[in-house]
């Protein structure tokens, strides 16, 4: 879906897809605190261990590359 501009995931740095001469790149989810993410199922069951407000690790491949950012989550609503 991409990030939603004034979200978490935009201020915690998280980017949307972007065309470049080598193809999309774009960020991925692979874990929120230490448990792997590998569908949106994944994302989304693990989302719902926490409350908003929370602060969560995201660790994310970056043109390939893992980084982690720090996202305090917030109501979708």
């Amino acid at each position: 879906k991409g990030v939603g501009a004034n979200t978490a995931a935009a201020r915690a740095g998280l980017r949307n897809p972007v065309a470049t001469s080598e193809g999309v790149v774009f960020d991925t989810i692979v874990a929120i605190d230490g448990v792997a993410i590998h569908t949106q199922n994944d994302l989304f069951r693990e989302l719902a261990r926490h409350r908003v407000g929370d602060r969560v690790k995201v660790r994310i491949l970056r043109d390939g590359e893992p980084t982690e950012v720090d996202v305090e989550l917030q109501d979708l609503h």
